[in-house]
């Protein structure tokens, strides 16, 4: 059940040899990358967007609660029979993933001084270059902690929808081919190779 350290040392040497090796890794990347640069371009703009208008944020706040209510399992399921097993991964990532940047995004927004805001308006500068040079740089911490945190986010989504949906290149499909054969040596090998990238 718990293999030795040199055990799981030899079985990542061993995968990560193997023919498919890189096709696997490129695979779950790309489905990572896809689904956070939805959630990252998705989730600022409607960010932006609810936090500057109250009306816009009040419609779009009761469906984030219920995003991030939902179960991730629940979303992959979900995602499976929506999707092909390729891309319900990268629906399932951005799903979980939107919500967290949108939040960071709102909060960074609300939080810009609003005497900035007040001259801005005083000397009649354009809407769009206030949001660019006054909003914008008031959100960037929050938008890049909400970024880190969702990209930490798909990774784990993805390998748990991929184990799932078990496409035919990708880190959770070795996940689950690894519990079913009780490769417990191997599961670690590549629960670490996911920790590492």
């Amino acid at each position: 059940y718990l293999p030795s350290p040199l055990n799981v040392i030899r079985s990542f040497v061993q995968i990560s040899t193997d023919k498919d090796f890189f096709a696997v890794i490129t695979n779950t990347t790309i489905r990572v990358l896809l689904s956070f640069f939805l959630s990252a371009t998705t989730g600022i703009l409607f960010g932006l967007t609810c936090g500057l208008n109250k009306t816009a944020y009040e419609i779009f706040e009761p469906v984030i609660v219920l995003i991030r209510s939902t179960p991730v399992i629940s979303v992959i399921i979900i995602a499976l029979i929506w999707f092909k097993s390729d891309f319900a991964p990268v629906f399932a990532g951005f799903l979980m993933c939107f919500p967290v940047i949108w939040s960071n995004v709102v909060q960074g927004v609300k939080s810009t001084d609003p005497h900035l805001i007040e001259m801005s308006r005083i000397y009649k500068i354009k809407p769009t270059r206030i949001i660019m040079t006054v909003y914008l740089p008031s959100a960037k911490p929050f938008i890049t902690a909400g970024l880190t945190t969702s990209l930490g986010l798909a990774w784990k989504v993805i390998a748990a929808a991929e184990v799932l949906s078990l496409p035919k290149y990708g880190i959770g499909s070795k996940l689950h081919d690894s519990k079913i054969y009780l490769e417990s040596d191997k599961l670690l090998a590549w629960t670490l190779l996911i920790i590492m990238i």
